[in-house]
């Protein structure tokens, strides 16, 4: 039997129509397997960046300036290395999981633990004992001048002169615990710009693995509906003012004088040299810091913390004589809160509430009736409402023979 060249024809295009179906199984099913099998070792380095994380974060020593060696912690080929820089006065450190050409890296903010975290009030010595009044609470250990406190009364209601503390009490020294200098250095390497030419409410994110982007910011402009997170610095000559209409998440804020205009939502680092004023009903999320060092300005250097406003985080105001001590301030306004630690090497007045510890030259408080020096009135000061495993900037403390070492604040 002839078969005609056409069914011949047809046989020869099933059979091609056959190979070809079959080689793209054969090529899904390769194609399948390549992506499966790089997933499995993308989540593998994933979980390696975890591990490599803690493996870092338990060295005693965390000076990482430059990149680590490349280290196999399990011998199963995925190696890892780690670099760490100051981001302001906390600290980040990325970690780096590494596999043929393969990489992933996870980054994070890096916190100080330390051993005050049972002290409520750090008091320096001067001769004046302490004085509460009102409704004051302290709840935490105390070292304050003379190893003694008294209540006295301001208000003349006896019924709402009944403060409260709740620690053990012992003598404080005419000194604070000494900090680390200030770290804030000019970034070595910077994406320079100017805030006119940021698009508002555009999303500017710039990755920590980035160069900084460092945006100028011009006399009398205003920082306004401008969305910007992550490795950014926010710089000028003179004063900046944040709307509440901005976005900022994890930047840097640096100038002579810094407003945090009323309403305003965000977290961010301001380093002033002059004056940081945070207005009614801010809220700073958990890290932020308000921080004023010596440098071009010595004397009337202040922090102001305005009524309803919230801070989680940080709080320093440096001198380094006893004149600029003298001149240096920071006011907590009544229903303030702050969750973290003041460091203040100059006049506190405190309204507020602490969660947390304040390191204090002096205390004064100032009334309708006069000035009181190293009184609180009304007052909250609660060592033990920090939340567990707060932690401090990095900059706390040069010499407290620390142990617990440093913690992640966030990861990025």
């Amino acid at each position: 039997m002839k078969l005609k060249a056409g069914s011949l024809l047809y046989a020869v295009y099933i059979c091609l129509l056959i190979s070809i179906f079959c080689g793209a199984l054969i090529f899904i099913f390769n194609l399948d397997l390549q992506l499966t099998q790089r997933q499995s070792i993308r989540s593998e380095l994933i979980d390696r960046c975890s591990s490599c994380l803690n493996y870092y974060m338990s060295q005693s020593n965390l000076d990482l300036e430059e990149a680590t060696q490349k280290i196999d912690l399990f011998e199963d080929g995925l190696q890892c290395a780690a670099t760490k820089s100051d981001w302001g006065a906390f600290s980040i450190i990325q970690v780096k999981a590494f596999f043929k050409k393969d990489t992933i890296a996870q980054t994070a903010f890096i916190g100080k633990k330390n051993d005050y975290e049972d002290l409520a009030i750090y008091l320096c010595d001067w001769g004046d004992d302490l004085k509460v009044s009102g409704l004051t609470q302290l709840q935490g250990d105390l070292k304050i001048p003379n190893g003694r406190h008294r209540k006295i009364s301001i208000l003349g209601n006896s019924q709402l002169n009944q403060p409260m503390i709740d620690g053990a009490v012992s003598s404080s020294t005419q000194l604070l615990p000494e900090i680390k200098d200030n770290i804030l250095d000019e970034p070595k390497v910077a994406q320079a710009t100017i805030l006119s030419q940021i698009r508002s409410r555009k999303l500017v994110f710039n990755d920590f693995d980035s160069p900084t982007m460092l945006i100028e910011v011009s006399k009398n402009e205003r920082v306004s509906n401008r969305i910007l997170k992550g490795n950014i610095r926010l710089h000028s000559l003179d004063t900046i003012y944040i709307e509440n209409t901005s976005e900022l998440q994890d930047i840097m804020v640096t100038a002579p004088k810094v407003v945090i205009e009323s309403g305003f939502k965000g977290s961010l680092q301001a380093f002033a040299g002059n004056e940081i004023v945070v207005e009614e009903n801010v809220l700073l999320d958990y890290p932020s810091g308000l921080f004023i060092f010596p440098g071009q300005y010595e004397f009337d250097k202040k922090i102001t913390v305005a009524k309803n406003a919230r801070v989680f985080g940080g709080i320093i105001i440096q001198g380094d004589s006893f004149d600029q001590k003298e001149s240096n301030s920071i006011s907590v306004q009544s229903e303030a809160m702050i969750m973290g630690d003041i460091y203040c090497n100059g006049i506190l007045e405190l309204q507020g509430t602490v969660n947390g510890s304040i390191f204090a030259h002096k205390l004064n408080l100032e009334t309708k009736n006069g000035s009181y020096e190293n009184t609180l009135l009304n007052a909250e000061v609660k060592a033990t409402e920090r939340p567990p495993g707060m932690l401090s900037p990095c900059l706390w403390f040069k010499n407290d023979n620390n142990t617990n070492g440093h913690g992640i604040v966030k990861t990025l």
